[in-house]
């Protein structure tokens, strides 16, 4: 049986989305049967603190560049084979930023492992499907509709083309916003750019239209039950987002489609993993996205995560 040990980032840093997905993909490859993984959580960045590489057929490095500049750098090339988990997902994961030098990190791991659905496996670059939480069914149905957001509040978010969409839609609505700070994030400075983006968008609002703005940190049972309580979850950005990030896929969706309530949107390079949910209207988006939504979230199982590992280890790890 195979060993591998997987290394995640530093736990000091919890509110962090690349290291919440490092437990949720961990927990997913211990359902793997073809290796034995050991967990550990990198919190020094010293060589000699962390488990000893060679004692496994290889490492799978939860890894982005600032989520893991803590690591040593000689550290990756003491490993028997070096794999990086890019949760980012971009759309050539090969060309991803390192923490040190000018490389990238198609020179810095031997393999590359990319939850992308829409990503064609090779040799070195494997592509894996989407972790989706399992949770109990919390789902709600508002009068009047809830539409929700959540994430981090870039220039990116078409935050007031969802207001005027509700402006046109509904009589009566309510849009829930709720922007918590990650650990190496400025709390201050969040809640100053986000009290100036809730005054603006109540200024679009006409009156029924309610913008509700909250800063709260929430683990992850708490988020997706927030994202039930939603008639419609609303990931609205303009292209220029997937251009500057490499096509890095649209993390938050995982949870919303956790919640399994409807899903918008907009026809981003971002969004290519879940096309179906890009539709003209919210009232279309909730009336067509539902079923769509509920097949994700039986496809995106962590069972099927570790059957398609377990094929890629079978097939091509030495």
């Amino acid at each position: 049986m195979r060993k591998i040990l997987f290394v995640n980032s530093d736990a000091a840093k919890p509110q962090c989305a690349i290291y919440q997905a490092g437990l949720i993909y961990s927990d997913a490859l211990r359902l793997c049967e073809s290796f034995d993984l050991t967990y550990y959580e990198a919190s020094n960045g010293k060589a000699e603190y962390l488990p000893d590489p060679t004692g496994y057929d290889a490492v799978i490095f939860n890894y982005q560049h600032v989520s893991m500049s803590i690591m040593p750098p000689e550290y990756f090339s003491y490993c028997r084979v070096a794999i990086g988990f890019l949760y980012e997902a971009r759309l050539k994961p090969e060309l991803s930023p390192m923490h040190f030098g000018d490389q990238t990190c198609g020179q810095l791991f031997d393999i590359i492992m990319s939850p992308d659905p829409t990503l064609k496996s090779c040799q070195r670059i494997w592509g894996a499907p989407r972790v989706v939480p399992r949770f109990p069914d919390h789902r709600s149905n508002n009068n009047p509709v809830w539409i929700g957001t959540f994430g981090f509040p870039s220039p990116w978010k078409a935050l007031d083309d969802v207001v005027r969409m509700m402006n046109d839609e509904y009589p009566e609505a309510i849009f829930r916003l709720n922007f918590a700070p990650a650990s190496h994030q400025d709390g201050t400075g969040l809640r100053e750019m986000m009290t100036e983006i809730t005054n603006d968008l109540r200024r679009i609002a006409r009156p029924g239209i309610e913008i509700r703005f909250t800063q709260n940190y929430m683990d992850r049972d708490l988020l997706i039950r927030w994202l039930a309580q939603n008639d419609l979850n609303v990931f609205m950005a303009n292209e220029q987002r997937g251009i500057e990030t490499g096509g890095a896929l649209l993390a938050s969706t995982d949870l919303a489609i956790a919640a399994r309530q409807p899903i918008m949107v907009s026809p981003t390079l971002e969004a290519r993993h879940i096309g179906r949910c890009a539709e003209s209207s919210l009232k279309m988006a909730i009336e067509s996205t539902r079923g769509y939504v509920e097949s994700l979230y039986n496809e995106w199982s962590p069972q099927n995560f570790a059957a398609r590992v377990d094929e890629l280890v079978r097939e091509r790890l030495q």
